[in-house]
């Protein structure tokens, strides 16, 4: 394997693990998310989220910063296709609903 694809390989990971982690706080809450289930809803061993992740807590803040970035995104978004603040306002639930949706697909 090339360094490169190892490197694609790590972030994929890292990504994987994000988003089964969201979807886990999500539905069930940060109590409710632990390494193992993650690993097995991954399909990697769980001491190669702690490659990613020391702690419990550092993927915590991680997915709570990814979910930030998402809404602040989605919220750039809007301003920019909507010069109108009265619809960019109507606009604004929309990202709590498809985040819903997301969580419970």
């Amino acid at each position: 394997m090339s360094e490169a694809q190892g490197t694609t390989m790590t972030i994929n990971a890292r990504e994987a693990i994000l988003l089964a982690a969201r979807n886990i706080a999500q539905s069930q809450g940060y109590n409710g998310l632990n390494f193992r289930d993650l690993a097995a809803q991954v399909g990697i061993k769980p001491a190669s989220i702690y490659y990613h992740f020391p702690s419990k807590a550092d993927l915590g803040v991680a997915v709570a910063r990814r979910y930030w970035q998402d809404g602040a995104a989605a919220l750039e978004a809007i301003s920019e296709e909507t010069p109108d603040p009265v619809e960019a306002l109507h606009r604004f639930p929309e990202i709590f609903r498809r985040s819903l949706v997301w969580c419970f697909t």
